[in-house]
């Protein structure tokens, strides 16, 4: 590829292109490191990596589709969307959210036409489900209507940064952050804070700061760039390092305008490709197979039989790569044996895997839990293993007070996402049936 700054132009340019063809840009887990943007107040940020358009490391910024959707036990969960729009579940939504177009009707600002749901009438709660995730619009004082997004997905750019507010940290732990749009905040009856980030910027934010790079005919790695959340439209405010005296007063900190130094650009990057992977069907199914059945049941669809496959495939295809990986490993292995005279120097030998860490962990952990009288452990190994999931548990002083922690493809399921056991209150997956710990059967 060329230069970075062809890089920035050739993102503009497939910036105007899909503007003028009015065309559709195509856990907790792993402790990710993120800042926060706020309403009122100027961010000052050092972005790195190419444009997401023209992005090749798994660390660029990227254009990512993501939705809430409540599931069949009305809890929320996030799913990451395809952009191939034959995936499953836009063909499900698609199905539910057929309309027709009434080009006679008149709009309060004029305009004409409108959508013309075909379930509006025939069925509205499962048309509701999938509109607004089946909750009504929140209406304000001054009679506008705040609505659920329900599943349509919503775009937004990940992106990795140095923020000048935290600088101290990410000197001290050599690593940057992802940018947040939003971060909720919760307490418990302990006073203990946890933070829930909606990681990335609305695409909107993201065309303002390339306007701006652009404009400027520089890279963003070579300049800071302030960005301000708004109250009210256009809801960004984006600052290049050159217009600092324009925002002098609203700024925290200095912004710079130096190229990043080596020390900079090693900092360990967030791996976006990692956290932001499509939604696997067997998620999909335990989530909304329920619901998935009744479309088939109220419509006529197929949609539970396709999905079914769709899971055997999948699993297939985990079981494969499994396979793949332990034949490279025991490979690995021979090749060392047969060499005996090397193997001081093979340094790597000293140091498990990541995947060899957990799976030495939750033996641990598999084997604690019998001796404490987990119920249904051998079963949840089974289980787990069969799933390809990665496990370990933070006991605590009884069951109710240890914790689950489960990866499954490299990412975490949020403990947002576990649900609490009737009888011991342990919280666990919704990928089995059971608790793990007292042996308690779900419905």
């Amino acid at each position: 590829m060329g230069s970075r700054a062809d890089a920035f132009k050739q993102a503009q340019k497939q910036l105007e292109e899909e503007k003028n063809n009015r065309g559709f840009t195509p856990r907790e887990y792993d402790e990710i490191p993120f800042v926060g943007l706020e309403v009122n107040k100027a961010k000052v940020f050092r972005l790195i990596g190419n444009p997401h358009h023209v992005r090749e490391e798994n660390f660029d910024p990227k254009l990512v589709l993501s939705s809430k959707i409540v599931d069949d036990k009305g809890k929320q969960f996030n799913c990451h969307w395809s952009h191939d729009r034959d995936w499953f579940l836009w063909e499900v939504m698609n199905k539910v959210l057929a309309y027709d177009w009434d080009k006679d009707f008149e709009n309060p600002d004029g305009s004409k036409g409108r959508k013309v749901y075909k379930l509006a009438k025939t069925n509205p709660e499962m048309l509701k489900r999938v509109l607004h995730n089946g909750k009504d619009a929140f209406i304000l004082p001054d009679g506008r209507k705040i609505e659920d997004g329900g599943w349509y997905p919503k775009r937004s750019i990940y992106m990795n940064c140095i923020c000048r507010d935290d600088y101290d940290w990410h000197k001290e732990n050599k690593s940057y952050k992802l940018i947040a749009k939003k971060v909720g905040e919760s307490e418990n009856s302990e006073g203990e804070k946890s933070y829930f980030p909606e990681f990335g910027v609305p695409v909107t934010c993201y065309d303002f700061i390339l306007k701006t790079i652009v404009e400027e005919d520089g890279d963003w790695e070579d300049f800071d760039i302030a960005i301000r959340k708004e109250e009210s439209d256009p809801w960004y405010s984006v600052y290049s390092a050159m217009d600092e005296r324009k925002i002098a007063k609203q700024l925290s900190c200095a912004m710079n305008s130096d190229p990043m130094t080596d020390e900079e650009k090693s900092w360990t990057k967030v791996d976006i490709d990692k956290i932001t992977q499509v939604t696997s069907y067997r998620k999909i199914k335990n989530r909304l197979g329920v619901f998935i059945k009744e479309i088939d049941d109220t419509l006529g669809t197929s949609f539970t039989e396709k999905l079914e496959k769709l899971v055997e495939q999948e699993k297939a295809e985990w079981d494969a790569k499994k396979q793949e990986q332990v034949g490279g490993e025991q490979s690995t292995e021979t090749q060392v044996e047969k060499k005996p005279e090397v193997k001081p120097e093979v340094k790597t030998r000293e140091r498990a895997k990541v995947s060899e860490v957990k799976n030495e962990s939750f033996a641990n952990d598999y084997e604690k839990a019998k001796s404490l009288g987990w119920e249904k452990i051998d079963d949840f190994k089974k289980d787990m293993d069969e799933m390809n999931a990665e496990i370990s548990i933070d006991f605590g002083k009884d069951k109710a007070s240890s914790i689950l922690h489960i990866s499954i493809d490299g990412e975490e399921i949020p403990q947002s996402e576990l649900y609490e056991c009737c009888t011991c209150k342990l919280y666990g997956p919704d990928l089995v049936d059971y608790c793990p710990a007292c042996g308690e059967v779900f419905a």
